[in-house]
């Protein structure tokens, strides 16, 4: 999608980059949704823009407020487990796993039956440590990105991973208050 953008719009390149906050446009869910869905945001700056939309909702007392422009591409983004397709392998033959701890969530999982089995992805956080597990179908392969920084490239099989967790590593926060695009 991201090189459809750059070939389509001659703009592209001039168009503001999301600031390192992740933080869009406070107060509105729906510029997040839309940030996620399209790839409208650097890869490595997607954690911070997830956490972000994660904290929108949080502050909207876990309710949305997209709109119908938004609404339908909201459930695939809501992803703090981190399971998400790569375009290069479709049918989930390979895909990425990118947790997202943060915010008032102590825990998440999810399952997904892709065409090769049910790939699961789930964290926990419990006495200042990240606990990881996942699930990799046979005959399929993930790009896990841990919340560390640590990337791995996994075959099938059964996973756990544990790390410290430190809050302020997931958490970012908008210093001018004010509408930025990130």
């Amino acid at each position: 999608m991201l090189a459809c953008a750059k070939e389509h719009n001659p703009l592209y390149e001039d168009q503001p980059q999301y600031h390192d906050d992740g933080v869009i446009e406070p107060g509105h869910q729906a510029a997040y949704v839309r940030a996620l869905t399209m790839n409208l945001c650097k890869e490595e700056k997607r954690p911070k823009v997830a956490a972000q939309l994660v904290r929108e909702i949080e502050a909207c007392g876990y309710r949305l407020n997209t709109g119908f422009l938004s609404t339908p591409f909201l459930l695939p983004v809501l992803y703090v487990a981190g399971i998400t397709p790569l375009q290069e392998a479709p049918g989930y033959k390979a895909f990425a796993l990118h947790p997202l701890p943060g915010g008032s969530l102590t825990h998440a999982e999810a399952r997904y039956a892709c065409p090769f089995g049910t790939i699961i992805s789930g964290w926990e956080r419990a006495n200042g440590r990240l606990l990881y597990h996942c699930t990799v179908p046979v005959n399929t392969s993930a790009r896990l990105t841990l919340p560390d920084g640590r990337q791995l490239n996994l075959g099938s099989g059964e996973y756990h991973f544990e790390a410290e967790y430190a809050a302020e590593a997931y958490e970012t926060k908008s210093e001018n208050g004010g509408k930025t695009l990130c």
